[in-house]
């Protein structure tokens, strides 16, 4: 499990570094379970987020109960993809784009 600030350096002030890490995380591994945690709160960030990957999206500042409920959940997604991969079933993901 990761979580994961969008605002990294170099390029604090944007979402692309931050992206850049969760999809290289990705890549490595079908089962990570990251919660994005960040100030970057354009809608793009959270759709890229997203598409790459997160379970969760959460805002800052957050309250200590939001994160250990985001926490639970990607817990209970990890355990699930666990056990669709060892009855050979494959976890599908679907991103929709709504503008289109």
């Amino acid at each position: 499990m990761v979580v994961l600030d969008l605002g990294l350096p170099p390029a604090t002030h944007d979402f692309s570094e931050g992206i850049a890490l969760l999809k290289e995380a990705a890549k490595r591994s079908a089962l990570l379970q990251c919660i994005v945690l960040t100030g970057q709160t354009s809608s793009e960030a959270t759709l890229r987020a997203i598409e790459f990957g997160a379970t969760d999206f959460l805002n800052k500042p957050i309250l200590p109960a939001q994160l250990q409920y985001s926490v639970e959940r990607a817990v209970l997604y990890y355990r699930k993809s666990l056990q669709l991969f060892k009855d050979d079933k494959i976890p599908l993901h679907i991103v929709a784009d709504a503008a289109s």
